[in-house]
């Protein structure tokens, strides 16, 4: 579970590019397991409900990021597509 009280720094490992055909997901395995042929374990996630959301959050200009577990570990993501970690949680 996420803790919305931890004070550890965010780390930006990668970007999603909203604007063509990837999907979620594979910008989450290709950026958080780049090295493993194995998809991550999304924990209180659907990657696609969570691109739609964010997409149309960015086509109505609002700011928004959508926080979730994966193998464990804190990640987010937000509309301009940043997908960023927390590495001591």
């Amino acid at each position: 579970m996420i803790n919305p009280h931890d004070d550890t720094p965010w780390r930006e490992v990668g970007q999603h590019q909203f604007d063509t055909t990837d999907e979620l997901d594979v910008t989450l395995t290709t950026t958080l397991r780049p090295d493993e042929t194995a998809a991550p374990r999304l924990r209180g996630i659907d990657p696609e409900e969570a691109e739609r959301l964010l997409r149309s959050a960015r086509e109505a200009g609002v700011d928004l990021e959508v926080r979730f577990c994966v193998d464990g570990r804190p990640v987010k993501i937000d509309t301009k597509g940043v997908v960023s970690v927390k590495d001591d949680c």
